[in-house]
């Protein structure tokens, strides 16, 4: 009998592939390439917290922001200005399906994540009294080891990387520093939503009052 992980995985992975494509082979996230697969994080918040739930498989094929936060980066405020900005956008393009999930990577956590739970517990309680600083309506997390996310080919000498995709497909990809994380890095980084139509654009000012 298949093992409920390994069922989930193949649910995750089922619609990454259509039927008579050929999986890419190569790891690591490239523009232009299927996502790497399923992701197996410790959720922090959200429906499935507390649970080794895989956030592309409730995703789908929606559009879909994906950030990969360095464990000790999380306290900068180019970084927790990046969180505001995604939890503004999910409010914004609420219409357009846009989703949007953070894995904090944990590179203190050897091996997978599932087989250590002390410092999956130590590490999550610093990374809630964090989120819950935030004060986020929509945004979600989730903790992983750098063997969880290994396959995604995430540079450790970033303290960011955001992965824009849709359909299973990636889009866009970007990797800073606390330093190269700028309030133009970011704005850029929305802009591409809607120049790869991933949303529709919205209006950035008010509507005029009708005349009495």
């Amino acid at each position: 009998m298949i093992s409920t992980a390994i069922f989930s995985a193949l649910l995750c992975l089922a619609p990454c592939q259509a039927a008579g494509e050929v999986p890419t082979p190569s790891l690591g996230v490239k523009v232009g390439n299927r996502i790497p697969g399923p992701l197996f994080p410790y959720n922090l918040t959200g429906a499935r917290e507390t649970s080794y739930a895989c956030p592309i498989t409730a995703i789908e094929d929606n559009p879909c922001v994906l950030v990969f936060v360095q464990s000790g980066e999380e306290g900068s405020d180019s970084v927790k200005k990046l969180m505001m900005d995604l939890d503004n956008a999910l409010t914004r393009y609420k219409r357009d399906n846009l989703r949007a999930f953070v894995i904090v990577v944990d590179a203190k956590i050897e091996g997978t994540i599932h087989q250590k739970d002390d410092e999956r517990n130590a590490s999550a309680e610093k990374l809630k009294a964090w989120i819950g600083g935030l004060m986020l309506k929509s945004l979600n997390f989730g903790l992983d080891s750098a063997s969880g996310v290994k396959p995604w080919g995430i540079p450790s000498d970033k303290a960011v990387t955001a992965v824009l995709y849709q359909n299973y497909k990636v889009l866009g990809l970007h990797s800073w520093t606390p330093a190269e994380l700028t309030d133009e890095k970011v704005g850029t980084l929305m802009g591409e939503l809607v120049a790869k139509k991933m949303v529709q654009p919205r209006r950035n000012t008010p509507l005029p009052l009708p005349r009495p």
